[in-house]
């Protein structure tokens, strides 16, 4: 009888300490960059877990404002206020100024023909003869009209000038645009300050850059599982494949399907060259990137995407930093050999 009362009481205080040590879900959504972030963080402590969500909200919304093009936020020496200036040498915001040259330095990895760089921050009034049109009819058939093209702009982003005291200067007739990079930069951000705090999280940026480190406690092992959506318009409502996400990875994606409309029976995505004004012909149709860093991932899915399947490919050989899935415009597949080689990857 001892012995039993023993018993009960160690496997009561087991269950105590589970419970104890249950880590509940804390969610909440953040509309910025012109999509949904949503972040849950795992914590004991209610308490805690709303200042964790509080900090990222600080950092959304600074990082939207300061990379605003469209808006006039007061006291912010952000994008908008760069544009405004361009050919000017100014002091801008020094968060503004680490992007600005972070974006700058890690577009140089991949280069086209003329040694130029395919993902360009200095698109932004490429950007512009389209933003209606997206804006508008996102995901639409259109009636065809007549796309102006013809502007004078400066697209080359290494032409950026970087002084001292967050002094910058951009060509005349430069508009900059960090829809492609700010999104990332800024999970990135909270990502390490989470991983340093050991906070845990879940983010899911606009189902374009997923991270975790923690995973999903309701899965065997924790494991956290993402749906790949088949790019095909006419199978959009499903998935090619499943992937199990390491945790610290993130998964970023670019598929034309994410932004585009139809016009003349040709699909118009909003992943725009920076060198013909139009949108990029490519025969990738979406292509997700595995990496540490959600603001590099960022910039290497798009770039991957424009230069096309074979490029990509190569670039997945000589990275071993990275992994790549790729789904390409005739149904094919492509998967690093490493993510099939762990069963990181099941095909649907």
């Amino acid at each position: 009888m001892k012995k039993l009362l023993v018993l009960f009481i160690f496997l009561f205080l087991i269950v105590l300490s589970s419970c104890a040590n249950k880590l509940n879900p804390y969610t909440k959504t953040f509309f910025v960059f012109s999509t949904e972030v949503n972040i849950t963080i795992y914590d004991k402590d209610k308490k805690h877990a709303e200042e964790s969500l509080k900090y990222a909200n600080e950092i959304l919304s600074i990082y939207n404002k300061l990379c605003d093009r469209y808006t006039d936020y007061s006291n912010t020496l952000g994008v908008y206020y760069l544009n405004k200036n361009a050919g000017e040498t100014i002091k801008i915001d020094p968060r503004l100024y680490d992007l600005l040259k972070y974006s700058v330095a890690n577009s140089q990895n991949i280069l086209n023909s003329d040694n130029k760089p395919v993902f360009s921050i200095g698109i932004g009034k490429v950007s512009d003869i389209y933003h209606d049109l997206f804006e508008n009819h996102n995901k639409e058939t259109i009636e065809h009209i007549d796309i102006n093209t013809d502007i004078n702009t400066t697209t080359d982003s290494s032409l950026i000038e970087f002084l001292d005291d967050n002094y910058v200067k951009i060509p005349n007739g430069m508009s900059v645009d960090l829809g492609g990079v700010a999104k990332g930069y800024a999970i990135n951000i909270l990502k390490e300050y989470y991983n340093q705090n050991d906070i845990k999280y879940v983010m899911d940026a606009g189902n374009s850059s997923i991270v975790t480190n923690y995973g999903n406690p309701s899965r065997k092992n924790s494991v956290y599982k993402i749906g790949l959506r088949n790019p095909e318009l006419n199978k959009n409502d499903s998935v090619f494949g499943i992937l199990d996400l390491d945790l610290n990875v993130v998964a970023s994606t670019t598929a034309y399907y994410q932004k585009y409309f139809i016009m003349d029976n040709t699909i118009y995505s909003s992943i725009l060259d920076p060198y013909t004004y139009k949108p990029v012909d490519t025969d990738i149709l979406s292509i997700t990137v595995l990496s540490f860093n959600a603001s590099i991932g960022d910039i290497l899915s798009t770039s991957l995407y424009m230069i096309g399947y074979d490029e990509a490919i190569k670039y997945d050989i000589e990275n071993d930093d990275i992994s790549l899935i790729i789904y390409k415009n005739d149904g094919s597949i492509y998967v690093s050999e490493t993510l099939l080689s762990n069963n990181k990857f099941q095909y649907k």
